[in-house]
């Protein structure tokens, strides 16, 4: 089936103006278990919830390395000894639970923003939700590039929660 170009809004007619769907039925949240990543978690849950959609939660492990931790965490255990990138995963699924939301999760391997992107692809993802840095300096430059990268690569909307 042809997919039919959209025209301008200035040359649009009344006839074109008809009802719309939201056909979201399979979002991905991509979460890195920091506090934005929560927020729209939280957002995420409560979105599918609302238009009784699955959620796709992944983690994607590549720059852990790189990774800063704040001085005052640096060397504690998270969330049942977990590294709080993948701890992200197990709130995901624990809100989905407490909301009646389908959640699978998995944790990929490899560069960040072309495995979410992968991974949308292949399960027929319909949105992806990103959460907003709150990172300075390097860190968010880097995290900028990494949403920057999934906003131009996805086969789907994306939708980015603010901090």
């Amino acid at each position: 089936m042809a997919e039919i170009a959209e025209k301008s809004a200035e040359w649009m007619t009344m006839e074109e103006i008809t009802s719309v769907a939201l056909p979201v039925k399979k979002i991905l949240l991509a979460t890195d278990g920091s506090a934005s990543s929560i927020k729209a978690t939280k957002f995420c849950i409560g979105m599918a919830k609302k238009i009784n959609a699955e959620v796709l939660a992944v983690y994607v492990s590549g720059q852990e390395d790189t990774m800063e931790l704040p001085d005052e965490l640096k060397g504690k255990k998270f969330f049942g000894g977990v590294h709080p990138s993948e701890a992200g995963l197990a709130v995901a699924k624990a809100f989905g639970e407490k909301n009646g939301v389908k959640v699978s999760t998995t944790i990929l391997r490899g560069s960040v923003a072309r495995n979410i992107v992968k991974v949308a692809e292949a399960d027929n993802v319909d949105l992806i939700i990103l959460g907003e840095s709150g990172r300075s300096g390097m860190s968010r430059v880097s995290l900028g590039t990494v949403a920057e990268s999934v906003i131009r690569l996805s086969p789907c909307p994306i939708l980015v929660v603010r901090g």
